[in-house]
C-alpha cells in the first residue's frame, strides 16, 4: 500500500461530502489505505444513496467501520460489498454486516482474510442473507 494516488481517510472524506458522488452506483476503493474513519465518513454521506456496488478491498477497515457502513441507509440497495483483506472480525460480522436489516438485498458478499472465526461465521450462517448467491470467507479464522 501507499504511494501516489492513495487517498486516506483525508481524501475519502473529501470525496463523501462531494456531490459530484451523487449518482454513483458503483464505487470502487482499491488499496487506498482506508480506515474507520474514512468507512464512516462513507457511511456518513449524504450523497452515496444510490450505490449499488461497493469494492473496498485491501484496506485497513476495522470493526467499527463495518458497523457504521452496514447501518448507513447508503447501503440499502447494495447488491454488491467486497470487504476482501480488511480487518474486520468476528464484532464488524456479529455487530454490523450479520444484524444490518440495510444488507437484505446482498448478492455477493467478500469477506475474504478478514480476521473472522467461527462465531462470525455462526453470525452469517444465521443472518438469512436470501438474495446472497455468493459469499468468500477464504483466508479467516474459521
Amino acid at each position: 500500500m501507499g504511494g501516489s494516488g492513495v487517498l486516506k481517510d483525508s481524501g475519502i472524506k473529501s470525496l463523501a461530502q462531494s456531490k459530484m458522488i451523487r449518482n454513483v452506483q458503483y464505487l470502487k476503493l482499491q488499496t487506498h489505505e482506508i480506515s474507520d474513519k474514512g468507512a464512516k465518513a462513507l457511511a456518513a454521506s449524504p450523497y452515496l444513496t444510490k450505490l449499488k456496488s461497493l469494492n473496498l478491498f485491501q484496506n485497513n477497515i476495522e470493526s467499527n467501520g463495518v458497523i457504521a457502513l452496514a447501518f448507513s441507509n447508503n447501503v440499502k440497495r447494495l447488491i454488491h460489498l467486497n470487504l476482501w483483506d480488511n480487518k474486520t472480525g468476528d464484532k464488524g460480522i456479529i455487530d454490523g454486516i450479520a444484524k444490518s436489516e440495510n444488507l437484505a438485498q446482498l448478492e455477493y458478499l467478500n469477506l475474504y482474510g478478514n480476521r473472522i472465526g467461527p462465531n462470525g461465521a455462526k453470525a452469517i450462517a444465521k443472518a438469512g442473507f436470501s438474495s446472497l448467491k455468493i459469499l468468500l470467507l477464504g483466508n479467516n479464522h474459521i
